[in-house]
């Protein structure tokens, strides 16, 4: 079967990510894996073991859609639990966008260009 590139792949899940966040560390994780490694008291990026806070992550809406053309033209079947449709950001992020906000993430990686 089709192994996606590992640069599309999360480090905590070991699957393809559906909602890619940056590190400040340069190093991507998918949104839920990163915020509930943080959430569980880790203060510290799981690769790097450099400190780490929630407002050190930023969405990667560059590498989303990058992964997005790749599971369309190759056909990959993405695991339960992440999806690449439009309404990723549906009621499953939710949580996490409310946390996101509370604790300072920047959500959206073009709000400056606005």
């Amino acid at each position: 079967s089709l192994s996606p590139p590992s640069h599309f792949m999360c480090p905590i899940t070991k699957k393809i990510m559906g909602d890619p966040m940056l590190s400040k560390h340069g190093i991507h994780y998918e949104r839920a894996a990163i915020l509930g490694w943080l959430d569980d008291g880790h203060m510290y990026c799981p690769v790097s073991h450099k400190q780490l806070r929630p407002s050190n992550l930023i969405s990667d809406k560059s590498l989303r859609m990058k992964i997005q053309a790749w599971v369309k033209k190759t056909n990959y079947a993405m695991p339960n639990g992440n999806s690449l449709s439009s309404s990723a950001h549906g009621a499953g992020t939710s949580a996490a966008r409310v946390h996101g906000a509370a604790n300072g993430i920047d959500d959206d990686v073009d709000a400056d260009k606005r």
